[in-house]
């Protein structure tokens, strides 16, 4: 069996994500399998799974092209970061995939994460900010001291 897998999205007023299309080919070019199979979509974000579903039940897998679609979205929606479809045709003897799974990037609704510079930026200014006051204060340490000398 070869399989064609195509993930497409559908954006949100905000310009997020509202839900993806997953749509599934498979060409059996053997002679058709008699046995049920199980199409189960796994869904990953960052790396980490978020869900294995089952698509469907095939009770045979014909000859020929046998193609299959779903709408998925995530209970809690699509968040930022990087979303990954594969799935997987599997019996109790066999489980044929996809070379690779289809992935898409969901940002964080800014462009470039142009509105994010301040996290970038937070550690260095916080370490400068603390440097800073370690000389202020060690300065009017030294300048006590040296008033306290004189007097």
């Amino acid at each position: 069996s070869v399989f064609t897998l195509d993930v497409e999205t559908a954006p949100n007023a905000d310009g997020g994500v509202e839900h993806a299309d997953v749509r599934i080919a498979l060409r059996n070019r053997l002679e058709a399998v008699r046995r049920p199979l199980t199409l189960e979509l796994e869904v990953r974000r960052d790396g980490e799974i978020v869900e294995m579903l089952e698509l469907s039940t095939l009770l045979e897998l014909p000859s020929g092209v046998t193609t299959t679609s779903s709408r998925y979205r995530p209970a809690g929606g699509f968040v930022p970061g990087e979303w990954a479809f594969d799935v997987r045709l599997a019996s109790g003897w066999i489980a044929v995939a996809p070379d690779a799974p289809v992935s898409f990037v969901v940002s964080s609704g800014t462009e470039d994460g142009a509105a994010d510079w301040w996290l970038r930026a937070a550690l260095p200014l916080g370490v400068l900010l603390v440097v800073i006051v370690a000389l202020v204060l060690d300065r009017r340490r030294a300048v006590r001291i040296a008033q306290r000398r004189s007097s």
